[in-house]
């Protein structure tokens, strides 16, 4: 050790003095090896310590390596982490430094100033800790156990893949991929052309729904921190967790898409992928095709299909596809697209080939282009697999220019609320001004617009808004009777008005042809058996800012029968709800129900009987009680039962 220090005294001034400090440190490093080497022989088993020599040949040559790595600038990744010390000072920062041959461990953010230098190929293991997902366990040859610290789960999973990457390329020169013609054989009978998704980890926490349009991007380098970060959420062993990430890395190159390479891997993360199989989707596809008949033909855009998983109590997968559809029939108009899903739960049992629950839906449909009955006679067709609130999303999503929100906001706004219920106040009631004058509805309007931004958008867009407002309110000329609808469609688009402010989403629905789709509902089945109509200025509009930030836009209206005979009177009052995230961003849900009723006291029995067996099925749930509730008399006594 002496001569060899005085060697490394010895070196040239015109040496890098990275490679001169870098040296040194990995001499102390030797040196603790060889003591620990010493002792094992001397006080217990020392099969699982290197030799000395060959833990200085690795030491060296990765010093050499990783100063060559340094000067040059390839740094694979770089950052400050918190080391494990062994002794009583607990947890020490360092700048951690990784490059294609060794890790570097160093006191300051500086190549000179390292500390330590790990050769990868000494490494033999690395893996996120169980007990604490952002500490990160290295196992060298010959050495104690490093433990890291990073700020969090995913830095640490993304140190952790970095560092089996490099690991795992500097052995792919020498060994081979595993299991290739194993997993050639889950190719075979590949169904409608797809081969493999682009597969992707919901994060812990609320559900989180994917955006249905585009392509997501997709990668190696991305597949690789997915996969380990599903290999530590179902604990996987270090010895599997590293096969994980090695069929990824080193099948890079290999025809065998990526995600199914991992079903050659044993383990709980082989299971999950193996739902990732094209064939996977043959069952909800035949289904969807009996649906279908021949009315509709429809082919699927394999560049589309996505994987989502999520991990919490259960494990659940996602699958979605985008699909071109065309009715069958002569003279129909252009083809039109879906976003076919196929949600399957697991349970986290021994296997993860048990499905508790399979659900096959569309969550999305594009009939841009499409005529009106055509448009009409395909959703028909989709509807049993339609989600409630979709056909309402389709709607909503349009820009507000495209919308009658100019026509229809100024007769809803009799009687519109604004209300926060998380603060228990009202941000906004139509108070009766709002029919006096055209510009005061104007004045109402600039109100909303303002309590809804103030509330719902981001500082700046809100900021953005009230500028805007102001500026376009003094420059406008007078309104006259019957110009304000024109006047607001120039309003909407005004450049200052930003596209995702989420009051804007909210002025979206309201407008008439957001409550279409009910009223074609409630047609369909009321209205064939019981006609009725609408009951003039009885159209109320409500905005709910619930407790848990969700927004709501209520649409209440009444309708009464349409014979004038007090025989056949009644009256219903139904509600749209449409419930969406704090944001406005994302329509989550979309009801309708009947939340009152009435009839005449001359009403005919009979004509009771059957209107009130026509409203059983949309009828909220407490509104049965309630209403017999309201029937009794106080003055009566509750009998004994």
């Amino acid at each position: 050790e002496i001569s060899a220090g005085r060697s490394l005294r010895s070196v040239p001034p015109a040496t890098d003095p990275s490679a001169k400090t870098m040296a040194r440190g990995i001499l102390l490093h030797e040196i603790t090896a060889r003591g620990k080497a010493r002792a094992g022989d001397q006080g217990g088993d020392s099969a699982d310590l290197a030799s000395p020599r060959s833990v200085r040949a690795a030491t060296l040559e990765a010093a050499a390596a990783a100063a060559a790595s340094l000067s040059d600038g390839e740094t694979v990744r770089s950052g400050w982490l918190q080391k494990r010390s062994h002794g009583l000072a607990g947890w020490q920062k360092r700048f951690i430094v990784l490059t294609p041959s060794a890790l570097v461990i160093a006191h300051h953010s500086t190549p000179h100033a390292a500390a330590r230098c790990l050769a990868l190929s000494a490494v033999e293991s690395v893996f996120p800790s169980t007990s604490s997902p952002s500490d990160i366990i290295i196992q060298v040859t010959g050495m104690r156990q490093l433990t890291l610290r990073a700020s969090s789960a995913a830095e640490a999973a993304a140190w952790v893949g970095a560092v089996l990457k490099e690991r795992l390329r500097r052995q792919s020169e020498t060994e081979p991929p595993l299991g290739t013609a194993r997993i050639a054989d889950l190719l075979e009978g590949s169904p409608l052309g797809l081969v493999a998704p682009t597969v992707s980890l919901a994060p812990r926490g609320p559900a989180h729904e994917a955006p249905p349009h585009g392509h997501p991007a997709g990668g190696a380098a991305g597949l690789s921190d997915v996969l380990s970060e599903i290999a530590r959420r179902l604990g996987e062993a270090p010895a599997v967790f590293e096969k994980v990430v090695a069929k990824v890395v080193l099948e890079i190159e290999s025809p065998i898409p990526d995600v199914i390479a991992v079903c050659g891997v044993g383990g709980r993360t082989a299971e999950l992928m193996r739902w990732s199989h094209p064939r996977v989707l043959v069952p909800a596809l035949e289904a969807a095709s009996e649906l279908f008949g021949d009315r509709v033909s429809a082919s699927l855009d394999g560049g589309s299909w996505t994987m989502q998983v999520s991990i919490e109590e259960g494990v659940s997968v996602l699958h979605r596809v985008w699909a071109s559809a065309a009715l069958r029939r002569a003279g129909a108009s252009g083809p039109t697209s879906f976003f076919f899903q196929l949600e399957l739960s697991l349970s986290l049992g021994a296997s993860l080939g048990a499905v508790r629950q399979a659900r096959v839906q569309i969550c999305d449909y594009c009939a841009e282009g499409v005529d009106a009955a055509a448009k009409e006679e395909l959703v028909c067709v989709l509807r049993p697999l339609l989600p409630p609130h979709l056909e309402y999303h389709v709607l909503w999503r349009r820009p507000l220019g495209e919308q009658c929100v100019h026509r229809d906001l100024p007769r809803l706004m009799r009687g519109l609320a604004v209300r926060c219920h998380a603060r228990g106040e009202t941000l906004y009631e139509d108070d009766g001004r709002w029919r006096e004058s055209p510009a005061s509805q104007l004045a109402c309007l600039g109100q909303l617009l303002g309590s809804l931004s103030r509330r719902l958008d981001p500082p700046a867009v809100s900021a953005a808004i009230c500028d805007g407002w102001d500026g376009w309110l003094r420059e406008a000329v007078p309104v006259a009777e019957g110009e304000l609808p024109d006047k607001l469609q120039a309003l909407f688009s005004q450049p200052w008005l930003p596209p995702t402010s989420a009051a804007l989403a909210v002025l979206r629905c309201i407008s008439q042809s957001m409550v279409a789709p009910a009223v074609k509902a409630l047609h369909r089945s009321v209205y064939s058996l019981a006609r009725y109509r609408d009951l003039r200025g009885e159209w109320r509009v409500s905005v709910d800012i619930e407790t848990d930030g969700r927004v709501t836009v209520r649409h209440d209206k009444w309708e009464q029968a349409a014979d004038a005979s007090p025989l056949a009177f009644f009256k219903f009052r139904w509600c749209l709800a449409l419930t969406f995230d704090a944001r406005v961003a994302s329509m989550l849900a979309a009801t309708v129900s009947v939340v009152d009723f009435a009839f005449g006291p001359r009403t005919e029995p009979e004509q009771e009987r059957r209107v009130r067996a026509l409203l059983r099925p949309w009828l909220a749930p407490g509104v049965p009680y309630q209403h017999v509730w309201a029937s009794l008399d106080p003055a009566l006594k509750p009998r004994r039962m």
